[in-house]
């Protein structure tokens, strides 16, 4: 993807402590201690410029849709991440950030609350994202798809349309995967 730098991307099932790991350090804690220890000497951070790698985190109460976060947290999630999405860029590599128009696109500034015929305000959308009534329309309020739109320019609960998951932090999968956020 970046010629002329190393980069990897990991991928595995979720790890969780079973029943009698509770209060101490599991095995798969220490293995991946020191994966990620052989890692960061593979392929090192030279394009981080704050000591943070480009891996990424999906949160949730567990692996398995019944355990998704509750609604109402979800809803408190999107709404922090509104207020403080420049803070959550600049934990990522400065070639994470170039390309936002493909894999790394903001939530704040995405077409539904940016747009030529409209702007709101960050109060406006933090209102908009705790009021939300489903999934569906909070989703589709942080991740817009390309035919996402507002069938009234003003009511940000208006909001119709597809999602995209290419954003800096993906909702889609809280609904349609195993019930996470995806960071």
């Amino acid at each position: 993807m970046f010629s002329g730098s190393p980069a990897c991307e990991l991928r595995s099932p979720g790890f969780e402590n079973g029943p009698m790991d509770q209060g101490q350090t599991s095995i798969w804690q220490t293995e991946m201690r020191a994966a990620m220890a052989s890692i960061v000497l593979t392929f090192p951070r030279v394009s981080t410029p704050h000591n943070v790698t480009g891996l990424h985190v999906h949160i949730s109460q567990g692996i398995h849709p019944s355990l998704r976060l509750p609604f109402d947290v979800l809803k408190k999630i999107a709404a922090g991440l509104i207020v403080c999405e420049a803070e959550l860029d600049v934990m990522h590599s400065w070639k994470r950030r170039q390309l936002s128009d493909s894999f790394f696109r903001s939530i704040r500034w995405n077409s539904i609350f940016y747009g030529d015929n409209h702007t709101f305000t960050a109060k406006q959308i933090v209102e908009a994202v705790l009021t939300a009534k489903s999934a569906k329309a909070l989703i589709t309020l942080i991740n817009p798809g390309p035919n996402a739109q507002l069938t009234d320019s003003q009511d940000l609960h208006s909001i119709t349309g597809d999602v995209n998951r290419n954003y800096v932090v993906n909702f889609t999968e809280w609904q349609d995967g195993l019930g996470t956020i995806e960071f």
